[in-house]
């Protein structure tokens, strides 16, 4: 099965994790963040919405 090419929604895209190393995530390439939705660290283009990787959180 392909993967799904749908965006985040738009209301979750503002909430960017800037302590992505404290959460043990890796550096965002250039024109990604990370953004925590629910208990999930999205890893999303920041022009699309797209997203690129997706880890569990821990807590």
């Amino acid at each position: 099965m392909a993967p799904s090419r749908r965006p985040v929604p738009a209301q979750y895209r503002g909430r960017a994790v800037n302590d992505w190393q404290r959460q043990g995530l890796r550096r965002p390439a250039n024109g990604q963040r990370w953004v925590r939705v629910d208990n999930d660290y999205l890893l999303v283009a920041a022009a699309s919405g797209l997203i690129a990787s997706i880890v569990a959180a821990s807590r």
